[in-house]
């Protein structure tokens, strides 16, 4: 705790110092209206190109000074595909102006960029016709090549430590789980083995609960009262799912574990499910209308 409270005082100190230094510069406007000043420049470094990615922790300030986005708020730097200006004197320009190590801040209007570059309406807490502020620390550029690797380093690593989960989850168990060849753990809770299968096409209709490994619930269709129904092998849901349902008959009820791969993989969803995430599923089977 104390490590973490010096850290922060030091971090806390370093923005105050940038800032604090921006004060003594005015700042400069390129040819297209992007207001700049930088705090630390390489100008011999090499700059990102269209297509390139970088890492960058930023902080946004409106125009009255409140913190919009903020990514010392959540120790993380944000990852950014470099595009094409959104508009004239947009954020994007003021990106391929730094190379790495090199920290500044940029004036852009809020109308534009809200407008333009996330395409969503401006937010009620921001004045129409005013201006935003983002001081940026440049913490890494790579090219798309580089930036591929580097995903498919981060996913193999994630996905061991699935894998890992998974086993330890598995031999924890109170119950021997079922498995099927590809990765899919299973227990019967209810058996009616002369109840009738879906074939692809058919309309199922089901009742649901699913959690993550912690036991946290997600989503629930016994709590909405609502079974949902939907046609298989239409890509309507999981791939767990579809799986699950090709070894159910009509009245039975499966506790499934799916890992990511069968789920939402890297890209999570929602803010419950995170990236490389397994679920688990109760899934009652009610009743199948064949196509």
């Amino acid at each position: 705790m104390k490590k973490q409270l010096i850290n922060s005082m030091i971090l806390g100190m370093a923005i105050l110092t940038i800032i604090s230094c921006g004060k003594k510069k005015d700042f400069e406007t390129t040819p297209t209206g992007l207001k700049y000043k930088f705090f630390t420049q390489n100008e011999k470094g090499l700059k990102p190109r269209l297509g390139d990615f970088i890492v960058v922790h930023m902080v946004g300030l409106t125009s009255k000074d409140s913190a919009f986005f903020d990514t010392y708020r959540d120790k993380k730097p944000f990852t950014i595909s470099v595009i094409e200006p959104t508009f004239k004197g947009a954020l994007e320009e003021g990106f391929m102006m730094m190379a790495e190590g090199d920290s500044a801040s940029f004036v852009v209007s809020a109308d534009s960029l809200f407008l333009r570059t996330f395409q969503t309406p401006l937010p009620e807490f921001i004045e129409k016709g005013s201006s935003m502020t983002f001081t940026i620390k440049m913490v890494d550029i790579m090219t798309q090549d580089e930036m591929q690797k580097k995903m498919d380093k981060e996913s193999e690593e994630m996905k061991n430590l699935e894998l890992d989960i998974l086993k330890n989850f598995k031999s924890s168990y109170p119950t021997k789980l079922e498995e099927t060849s590809d990765g899919l753990l299973y227990e019967v809770l209810t058996r009616n083995e002369k109840g009738a299968q879906a074939s692809e096409g058919d309309t199922v209709e089901i009742h649901y609960t699913g959690t993550l490994l912690d036991g946290t619930t997600f989503d629930s269709s016994l709590e909405r009262g609502e079974p949902i129904s939907f046609p298989t092998g239409k890509q309507m849901v999981i791939d767990g799912w579809e799986k699950a349902l090709k070894l159910m008959h009509v009245g039975e009820k499966y506790k499934v574990i799916i890992p990511s791969w069968m789920a939402y993989g890297p890209r999570g969803r929602g803010e419950k499910i995170k990236p490389y995430s397994t679920l688990v599923f109760e899934m009652e089977l009610l009743k199948i209308k064949k196509h």
